[in-house]
């Protein structure tokens, strides 16, 4: 890496005014005197921002590795993304993108190793490419698939219908709905799914101040037709979205008002004339169901475990003084849990790194997933009969590559591995733990070639977020891989704030 003609220290930066705001925070007092630059249409933040340009810009446009950089970014940005599969009828859907395309394409092969065929093109669905396949939920038979498309990157989804076996759209549409997946009837005859009113002063549009109600959509009938299955009452923000169980036998009715608290209602499906039941309704804690078989079912939940645990529920008496529970709390933060083929997958959080361990029905460990190294997992999805399932491996070095886990040994095989054009062979990352100021042990990532010579004079960028809850795991970045080119080493520290440990690191945020 070469230095630049104009060393920053000939760089004679802005006089930049010190604000007098200083904030008390549990006795502590704590300056902030930038925070005018937080209004950002003042003239004061708008000539702050003129001059950092002037400064900055011609010094940025003077850089020899300029171009080579934007060359080098653009042949690296084109790799080709691969999501994780979903397996309904014997068939596997999934979406593909070839590096250059504007939207992800969705796909539809026959066998595990079948040949794919493209099931729906959103680029071609409109000459702007502004069309994008926001969701997708195959039949239980995999003969049709349920897609929404969204316009101009607006929330509002407009749902259609496909055969898989031609490719040939059915007339109906569902519109009116954002942010909720539909789920399917047992027997593929319709779907359930969450709908706003329309505005008063527009029919034709829907109105997101209203609270939405769950419908059923029976293939076949106009819009207008479809039943209300459950509308909240009394809580005028509380939101409803429905799911079937996998064995068609229940109709999960979830309501969210918020983040930390929810309730879940139940319907019995095998009788018409059932009325909703109360599973969860103490508003107490966060709850989700991740499977049943018959009247257990399988929850994920925060009660009295701020980390998360799997408890099974009876349907017949869901009281807390019935609940089992399977998988207690860990150390580590549980960020999400499946049920597929009898087992229960429960993916944690380690020291900023995925890892996903497996257990049986009744909560006896069975093993952990190997996994490649230190990275991010997504994925694990199912129902419970399937024999397999797939997920999602990325860290700094490698893209996401699709992995396929047999539940039968919990053996691992590569499924796709997006080809990338760079040789991340010669780099390696490793973590290292770091004291805080008040002794908090803090994980840090260093990624860089593996023949550094450590001498304290390799640029390096240090990367932290700690905010919001969000775990920030090993996740791969061409412009990563263009810095470490470039000769540079590149650090990411989990700060607290984040969820790398859970809702207590958050809080300590």
């Amino acid at each position: 890496m070469s230095e630049n003609n104009a060393s920053s220290a000939s760089l004679s930066y802005p006089t930049v005014t010190r604000g007098s705001v200083v904030d008390v925070y549990h006795g502590k007092s704590v300056a902030d005197p930038y925070r005018w630059l937080e209004q950002p249409e003042a003239p004061a933040t708008r000539e702050f921002v003129a001059a950092q340009n002037a400064l900055a810009k011609p010094w940025i446009e003077s850089l020899p590795q300029r171009a080579w950089i934007q060359k080098r970014l653009t042949e690296l940005w084109n790799f080709e993304r691969v999501g994780v599969p979903r397996k309904k009828g014997g068939k596997y859907f999934f979406v593909r993108n070839d590096g250059r395309q504007n939207q992800s394409v969705l796909y539809v092969a026959d066998s595990l190793q079948g040949k794919p065929r493209v099931l729906f093109d959103p680029n071609a669905a409109s000459r702007d490419a502004t069309v994008a396949l926001a969701r997708y939920e195959p039949s239980p038979d995999g003969s049709l698939i349920a897609y929404s498309l969204s316009d101009g990157g607006t929330d509002w989804e407009i749902w259609k219908f496909r055969r898989t076996s031609d490719g040939v759209d059915l007339p109906d549409e569902l519109r009116f709905t954002k942010f909720w997946e539909l789920s399917w009837a047992p027997d593929g005859s319709g779907v359930y799914y969450s709908r706003y009113p329309r505005r008063a002063d527009d029919a034709s549009r829907g109105d997101d101040q209203g609270q939405p109600v769950v419908h059923f959509h029976r293939l076949g009938d106009a819009q207008e037709r479809d039943a209300e299955i459950y509308r909240v009452k009394n809580h005028p923000r509380r939101a409803p979205t429905a799911s079937v169980s996998d064995d068609g036998r229940w109709l999960f009715v979830s309501m969210f008002d918020g983040y930390r608290t929810n309730g879940i209602d139940l319907i019995d499906l095998r009788d018409p004339k059932a009325s909703p039941r109360t599973l969860f309704g103490a508003w107490d804690a966060r709850y989700s169901i991740i499977g049943s078989e018959g009247d257990t079912i399988y929850v994920v939940t925060t009660n009295n475990a701020p980390q998360s645990r799997v408890i099974a529920v009876d349907a017949r008496d869901p009281s807390p003084a019935k609940w089992r529970e399977l998988v207690p709390q860990d150390t580590l933060a549980l960020d999400e849990a499946s049920f597929v083929g009898g087992r229960i997958i429960v993916r944690y959080v380690r020291d900023a790194h995925g890892v996903a361990r497996v257990f049986d029905r009744d909560g006896r460990t069975l093993g952990d997933v190997p996994v490649p190294g230190l990275g991010t997992l997504a994925g694990f999805g199912g129902n419970a009969t399937d024999t397999e399932t797939f997920f999602a491996y990325a860290d700094y070095l490698r893209p996401g590559q699709v992995m396929r886990l047999d539940l039968s040994d919990l053996s691992t095989s590569v499924w796709r591995a997006p080809a990338f054009g760079a040789d991340t062979s010669r780099y390696v990352t490793r973590q290292v733990f770091y004291t805080s100021k008040d002794g908090t042990r803090v994980p840090m990532f260093i990624t860089h070639h593996r023949d550094l010579v450590k001498n304290g004079e390799t640029p390096t960028l240090l990367y932290g977020y700690g905010g919001f809850n969000v775990s920030v795991t090993p996740t791969f970045r061409p412009t990563v891989i263009t810095w470490l080119e470039m000769g540079g080493i590149y650090v990411e520290a989990n700060l607290r704030g984040g969820g790398e440990y859970g809702e207590p690191w958050h809080e300590a945020g």
